[in-house]
């Protein structure tokens, strides 16, 4: 489905990218927007978002509106930052985008039975939601 928004991608292969690679695709793609799309691990349910510390929480919230629409269970709270013991950012996605307003979307956890299979039979719906999330942020900007 084609929602007029014009996208990249770091990679169009099964490829490993180091981090330094990845964020400077990212800082020269003349983007001002970017989705760091994951799959979480290590015990639980649902999605979650993390946006920069040095961000406000609207354009995560635009997408954790839409995917909240979604059959994936919503963690609580499902927008949130991390910072690392310096101060910094935790997440290099978020430290090393330069100007870029990036945020990571964890859709579930590949590790809990249910959230695999919800991801491998709805992963088109939560890109399409996410997409939407994002046209959501950009009206809201005018």
């Amino acid at each position: 489905m084609d929602m007029d928004i014009p996208a990249s991608l770091t990679r169009y292969e099964d490829k490993t990218l180091s981090p330094a690679k990845r964020t400077k695709i990212v800082r020269s793609s003349g983007a001002k927007l970017c989705i760091s799309n994951h799959i979480n691990a290590g015990g639980g349910t649902g999605f979650e978002i993390f946006h920069s510390i040095h961000a406000q929480p609207t354009f995560a919230q635009c997408i954790a509106d839409r995917l909240a629409t979604s059959n994936m269970p919503v963690r609580r709270p499902p927008v949130k930052t991390r910072t690392r013991s310096d101060g910094r950012d935790y997440y290099f996605m978020h430290r090393d985008t330069g100007a870029v307003t990036t945020v990571i979307v964890e859709y579930g956890f590949g590790d809990n039975p249910a959230d695999a299979k919800r991801i491998e039979d709805n992963w088109r719906e939560y890109a399409r939601l996410v997409v939407e999330g994002i046209k959501d942020y950009v009206q809201k900007l005018g």
